[in-house]
């Protein structure tokens, strides 16, 4: 979790950023989860699932300031 965070902070991701996570691998979710926490960031969680026009619309209506992306 300290890992996370520290990366998170190196990143410029700052309390009370919104941050959306588009990951396919759910492993590390809790850890980024406690992380945000951490340094008082939201999580903004997205299901990668969903139709491309959804998700654009999604991404619209929250408007994350930060994304973490599976490459």
């Amino acid at each position: 979790v300290n890992q996370w965070a520290t990366f998170f902070i190196e990143q410029s991701i700052q309390s009370g950023d919104r941050v959306a996570i588009l990951l396919d691998n759910e492993d590390h979710h809790y850890f980024i989860l406690l992380a945000l926490d951490r340094i008082n960031a939201t999580y903004v969680p997205f299901d990668t699932d969903i139709p491309k026009e959804q998700l654009l619309h999604d991404i619209e209506a929250l408007k994350p300031q930060k994304f973490i992306i599976e490459d």
